[in-house]
């Protein structure tokens, strides 16, 4: 089997992980980056601007111009946070470059070049090195260590239905042979070496706020809060793509086949499309995956609810030229096949798009559908899903939970160091809570399960002052599916829930007591939730 994922006592993806790099000298970016901090409570120091970018920069720009204006100061921001090792979720806002020239035959998309700044080489050297530019063997989108290609059944797919063999997870997830758990970005040692280079245990995922223009970026971070635990039934759609000369569009369609089966045996509203179907329209998506250069009409007769994911797997839907309106507001200014800011535009709250041409193994498999309907975000959907890394582009807000309950969480204002953090935290869900972690200045102070936090007096944090607190709670597992072809697949997201809030921790007078206080109750929160129902928005 293929590498396994480690499993830390962090798990699952919050504001605690994600860590947003923009272009501090674009007003549009910069605000952009707030508005998203602010939505996801992230902590300022998780905020990383890039500055010396000119407006020519957001299009393109050389690697050995880039290693110095952005991933070095990224790798910078990385360094400065209390635990770096914690970052699983990193995105990037529009006014970054679109794309990074590699070598004069290999690009890649900004995203991906800051990913490979944790990738060394063989010889413990930066894989992002001079020597491997230059070499032709240098491959900028090496084989993903989230996902199994080795193990493969071919019974599960319809024979007369074209599928490559990137394409298999689906069936590795109906036989519980694949089981994904909460992302960490952690990953064991690969059994051999990729090419030239080999792994740093430590991968986050990695997606963008884009679009058009900064209106849609913004509306991408909306449609995320939306669809929070909404549980949508709007139709999972995927529709046979269009056979081209080298017949990449429909190299997914009989993993597409099978995904849609499983979804449908869940209860799922789910549908196949046997045959491309260039006139359909009035259909609510809240996923869409199709082959097809064809395709403009279609995004624009479907309604994405919020929390529709997109793919079209066809190249160059994200190159520059794509994201990028002229001076008379024709959008895209000079298109290149389908625009994947198409579907942005049209209401996709997530979307893939291809830099290059080599789409089958860049693309995610259909079984993150499945991921996707049984409670994992956006982003952790499609990171164990891609084949190989993509040298394209992810685009929307990895946090994204459309099918998962993120669990309430709350606390009273006032602790006393004599408490125990189980008596002024309060977190609720219906699958249980498996842990509570808190946080000061983006410090991890406490850990636990529900019952086995520390003492109020044991966190290292200022007494007898008001101080901000992040309060993050994981999502016991959910009861197994029991719908696929295993009769019973434990996945377990790891749903997390959390709160900003402040408290005053209270030092114990000399002589006091020292004994347990009662129980905290629900009216002592009241308080602080109208001090900061205006500023914060729970997903």
């Amino acid at each position: 089997m293929f590498p396994l994922l480690l499993s830390l006592a962090h798990a699952g993806i919050g504001p605690h992980q994600t860590l947003v790099v923009y272009n501090a000298d674009d007003d549009d970016s910069t605000e952009t980056a707030l508005q998203y901090a602010e939505a996801r409570d992230l902590h300022e120091s998780h905020l990383c601007g890039i500055r010396g970018l000119t407006v020519e920069d957001q299009r393109e720009m050389d690697l050995e111009d880039a290693y110095p204006l952005i991933l070095e100061p990224y790798l910078t921001c990385l360094d400065a946070l209390p635990q770096p090792e914690d970052i699983s979720t990193v995105v990037t806002v529009r006014g970054l470059p679109v794309r990074i020239v590699l070598n004069s035959q290999r690009s890649t998309s900004t995203e991906t070049a800051l990913r490979l700044a944790h990738t060394i080489d063989r010889f413990d050297e930066p894989y992002l090195s001079p020597n491997n530019m230059r070499s032709e063997r240098f491959w900028s989108t090496p084989q993903n260590p989230f996902m199994d290609l080795m193990t493969v059944f071919e019974e599960d797919f319809d024979p007369e239905i074209e599928r490559s063999g990137f394409f298999t997870l689906s069936s590795q997830l109906a036989r519980g042979q694949r089981v994904p758990g909460p992302f960490t970005g952690y990953v064991e040692p690969p059994p051999f070496e990729f090419f030239t280079m080999h792994w740093q245990e430590w991968k986050p995922i990695f997606s963008r706020l884009d679009g058009f223009d900064h209106e849609d970026a913004r509306a991408l971070i909306q449609r995320a809060l939306d669809a929070d635990g909404t549980f949508p039934d709007a139709e999972f759609l995927c529709m046979r793509g269009i056979e081209t000369q080298f017949n990449n569009n429909r190299n997914r369609d009989g993993e597409c086949k099978h995904a849609i089966e499983m979804l449908q045996a869940q209860g799922h509203n789910a549908t196949w499309i046997p045959e491309y179907d260039p006139e359909l329209s009035g259909r609510t998506v809240i996923g869409l995956y199709t082959g097809s250069d064809e395709l403009h009409d279609i995004i624009d007769n479907l309604t994405f609810a919020p929390g529709a994911i997109f793919d079209n797997l066809i190249s160059s839907t994200s190159a520059p030229r794509n994201l990028f309106c002229d001076d008379t507001g024709q959008c895209p200014e000079n298109e290149i096949r389908v625009s994947v800011a198409h579907a942005i535009r049209a209401g996709a709250t997530g979307a893939h798009g291809s830099i290059g041409t080599q789409v089958s193994r860049h693309s995610p498999n259909a079984g993150s559908l499945m991921l996707y309907a049984n409670g994992f975000t956006f982003g952790e959907a499609w990171v164990y899903s891609h084949p190989h890394l993509p040298d394209g582009t992810i685009f929307g807000d990895p946090l994204t939970v459309p099918f998962g309950e993120r669990p309430t969480v709350s606390a009273s204002s006032s602790w006393d160091e004599d408490e125990r953090l189980r008596d002024v935290i309060e977190a609720d869900h219906p699958d249980g809570i498996a842990q509570i972690a808190v946080y000061h200045e983006g410090r991890l102070v406490a850990e636990g399960t529900p019952n086995q936090l520390p003492d109020v007096g044991e966190l290292e944090v200022p007494h007898d002052e008001p101080i901000e607190l992040l309060i993050v709670a994981t999502a016991s597992a959910p009861p197994p599916v029991t719908d696929w072809i295993s009769s019973s697949v434990a996945l377990n997201p790891g749903v997390v829930g959390w709160t900003r809030t402040t408290v005053t921790v209270s030092s114990v007078p000399e002589g006091g007591c020292g004994c347990q206080s009662s129980p905290w109750v629900p009216g002592a929160l009241l308080p602080v939730l109208a001090l900061f129902a205006l500023r914060r928005r729970r997903p």
